[in-house]
């Protein structure tokens, strides 16, 4: 009997590969598991596995190390929503009679203010030949660009809301506010007897091409008049670009603070991190600190510190109340997602035999005003009513 062999084809596809009369055509930038099995490390020999878990751990400590801004200006959250009592003053006992009822605590409004929410991403696009062909040390300039790019968004988010005096809406529906704006019918409530009308704003245009020191006395009297900035551990921020900073170092007291403009109230200090220099004068009082909070202090105008900001437009200066790091008084509520596992930068592995490569970086957050008094923003023109600028995120 003559023998027979049957021919699988499973066999011939694991022997050969699935071909007919050519070999198979892979396009540009996609490669077969043989190729991508021995690209295992980078051109230094530092093996991929491990620079995706140092990839992993840079931002674990990055989400434990708040950014310094986010952190003084705002307050982590998971609420979609929160409920703002109207008033900042507490009620008052009165003397007790025998007989009567006691007065009641009142029964202030209570305003549901909402925070935003989104995920954004950024691609970090290592291919395999990249990663193949470069240092450890290229690889980690990624990362390094992977933190500033999140360290612009979350400074985006916070400043762009409180630029932005636009009402909104958060995808449950419920209404995301900037601070007070004078124009969205909702009347700040009353501060221990003082009323304010319903066109009260707290975004000024300053009325010269200049900043003088009449902006920033009046916008540390409009927050403190709603009760922020005056309690025990609170702190006034002045940020601002490079070009109001510099002018804002300038305000001498008793001296016009800008050509034909008003007189300082107060002389401008700095801080004792800048440069040493000799005054005629001696300083009262306390010389504003090196740093508050991780954030670099330039040095103050009267109860306010100075903080440059490359996040703040040209043109644009922020005063803002902070209560300290993640006080439940900072104006801003940055909203996270209510699972731990999805807070925070997370960096996110690629579909490949190694992690890193063709991984990106995403961030699920979004923000709101809490507290509309807490900041007042200033824009420097001359005339006509206020621009909401362009963040940059």
């Amino acid at each position: 009997m003559m023998e027979t062999t049957t021919t699988h084809w499973l066999d011939l596809i694991i022997t050969n590969g699935i071909s007919g009369a050519e070999q198979p055509y892979l396009a540009p930038g996609i490669q077969d598991s043989s190729t991508v099995a021995r690209i295992s490390e980078t051109a230094d020999n530092v093996n991929l596995s491990i620079l995706w878990e140092e990839f992993r751990e840079i931002a674990r400590l990055w989400n434990e190390h708040r950014l310094a801004l986010s952190d003084l200006v705002s307050f982590r959250t998971t609420s979609v929503a929160d409920a703002v009592p109207q008033r900042v003053t507490s009620d008052s006992f009165e003397p007790a009679t025998e007989f009567g009822i006691p007065k009641s605590m009142s029964q202030d409004g209570l305003l549901l203010v909402g925070y935003d929410f989104d995920f954004h991403d950024l691609r970090s696009a290592f291919t395999w030949r990249f990663l193949a062909e470069s240092s450890a040390d290229q690889v980690r300039q990624y990362f390094n660009r992977a933190l500033e790019s999140d360290a612009k968004l979350q400074s985006g988010l916070i400043f762009g809301r409180l630029l932005d005096p636009t009402e909104g809406l958060n995808s449950e529906g419920i209404k995301t506010y900037g601070l007070f704006n004078g124009t969205d019918n909702i009347t700040p409530p009353s501060y221990f007897g003082k009323s304010f009308p319903s066109n009260h704003s707290h975004y000024l245009v300053s009325q010269a091409n200049v900043i003088d020191s009449a902006d920033l006395e009046d916008s540390y009297r409009l927050i403190r008049e709603h009760g922020y900035g005056v309690q025990a551990g609170s702190q006034l921020l002045v940020f601002a670009n490079v070009g109001e900073s510099e002018a804002i170092q300038t305000f001498r007291a008793g001296e016009e603070s800008r050509a034909g403009g008003p007189k300082a109230r107060w002389s401008y200090i700095p801080s004792s991190s800048a440069p040493p220099r000799i005054e005629m004068g001696t300083i009262l009082g306390q010389v504003a600190p090196t740093n508050f909070g991780g954030l670099e202090v330039s040095g103050s105008y009267g109860p306010g510190w100075l903080v440059e900001s490359p996040y703040v437009p040209s043109g644009y200066v922020i005063t803002v109340a902070s209560g300290g790091a993640g006080s439940l008084l900072n104006p801003i509520g940055m909203r996270e997602h209510t699972k731990a596992s999805l807070q925070g930068l997370r960096p996110i592995a690629g579909n490949w035999a190694y992690p890193i490569i063709d991984s990106f970086w995403t961030h699920g957050i979004g923000c709101g005003t809490r507290h509309r008094g807490a900041a007042v923003v200033t824009q420097v023109k001359a005339s006509g009513s206020y621009d909401i600028p362009v963040v940059p995120r």
